[in-house]
């Protein structure tokens, strides 16, 4: 096979491939084990609302695992968008956990329990769960919208630079595009975690930073932190020329993608909500001992 039919402007390496296929797949393990069976075995509060966080998990495997094939064929367009797109898409899936996760957290950090209450001293706790003026229930709505609508004009830049094999007017238009989607996803999950924040300051503000809710605040601010990184590096890696350093230095792309979603979700697995956070049916149960797990 010739040099210049491969896809990469450099020569992929399958060891690295290899190897993110094996530690992502622990982390995987982990969160599929906390949300399906920890619940029955352990006393983990239910999170199904983290079963998006699995399937990102999942992408990410299968994402490497494709590469590994790849890399072993260079020159084959459909394993090498079906390894980007699936690296790509795993993030979105596991921010949408911490998008739906943020509603179920802001209450238990802000006031004991307003849903009971009733004319004005009802409506002032309601106004007390309101971060930065939005009510909890409208936080998934607006974040995981915002990342949908990110994704989609990703996609659009890109079927629209390579209809024309990243060549001349095409180009220019997709990759503007394509940036557009990828600044408003750096802005999305810039936005979220100032929600965290808030949302921590908050609960110090009004006493309810207990243990529970303590570690996994920590826990979210860490991993979107890494998330922050690995988004700026993806709008960094298209906004300079291509080809360019970033797309002609393999490295870069374990070091501010892979490396930084692993740890992400190891973070996430460590501090995950189903051992950390109160569970209404075992609170109503009475069974306070697994309420909240200590360390």
């Amino acid at each position: 096979m010739a040099e210049d039919e491969s896809i990469y402007y450099y020569d992929p390496s399958l060891g690295a491939a290899i190897l993110f296929t094996i530690l992502y797949t622990p982390p995987f393990l982990w969160h599929l084990w906390s949300v399906t069976v920890a619940p029955r075995t352990r006393g983990y509060s239910r999170t199904l609302f983290y079963i998006p966080m699995i399937i990102g998990a999942a992408f990410e495997i299968l994402g490497y695992a494709v590469r590994c094939a790849s890399t072993q064929n260079p020159e084959d367009v459909g394993l090498y968008a079906s390894s980007a797109t699936l690296i790509v898409l795993a993030p979105v899936f596991i921010c949408a956990s911490l998008y739906m996760l943020i509603a179920r957290l802001v209450p238990s950090t802000t006031d004991n329990d307003p849903s009971g209450q009733e004319g004005a001293e009802g409506e002032k706790d309601q106004k007390k769960l309101r971060i930065l003026w939005i009510k909890p229930r409208w936080l998934p709505r607006l974040f995981v919208g915002s990342d949908i609508f990110s994704l989609l004009l990703q996609s659009s830049g890109s079927v629209i630079a390579l209809s024309n094999d990243w060549e001349g007017e095409e180009k220019d238009i997709g990759l503007a595009v394509l940036i557009t989607g990828l600044v408003l996803q750096v802005v999305t999950v810039t936005f979220f975690l100032v929600i965290v924040l808030t949302a921590r300051h908050r609960a110090i503000a009004v006493g309810k930073y207990s243990l529970g809710p303590k570690m996994v605040i920590r826990g979210v601010i860490i991993a979107v932190c890494l998330i922050l990184a690995r988004s700026i590096y993806r709008v960094v890696e298209f906004a300079e020329e291509i080809p360019g350093y970033i797309f002609e230095h393999e490295w870069l792309l374990y070091v501010f993608e892979a490396l930084p979603m692993w740890f992400a979700l190891l973070v996430l697995a460590w501090y995950h909500p189903g051992r950390w956070l109160v569970d209404k049916v075992t609170r109503n149960r009475g069974d306070t001992e697994l309420a909240e797990r200590e360390v």
